[in-house]
């Protein structure tokens, strides 16, 4: 049962984050495979990370994977609560917010 449910919750907070971080115009989004998700900073000289750091949310610099760039980060799937905050932060980093 705890399997069942823990998979229900990632398939919903996934498929909101996905749908949250796709409607932000400046960066991109892959669909996710596990419980995170790659982004890409359509703007290379904005720090992303640093940015949401200063909002309190730590997100994965992807720079030492091989094949990407500084621009490249992940995200976890949080809780809902959690999820809206990175959105809402996100879009506030962006400008959109």
């Amino acid at each position: 049962r705890y399997q069942a449910n823990t998979h229900a919750w990632l398939a919903r907070e996934q498929a909101y984050l996905l749908a949250a971080l796709s409607a932000l115009p400046g960066i991109k989004i892959w669909p996710p495979a596990a419980n995170y998700l790659f982004l890409r900073s359509l703007d290379s000289t904005l720090p992303l990370q640093e940015r949401l750091l200063e909002k309190g949310i730590l997100i994965r610099h992807c720079a030492n994977y091989p094949g990407l760039s500084s621009d490249f980060y992940r995200v976890a799937i949080r809780t809902h609560g959690e999820n809206r905050r990175l959105v809402a932060a996100l879009a506030e980093v962006l400008g959109h917010g």
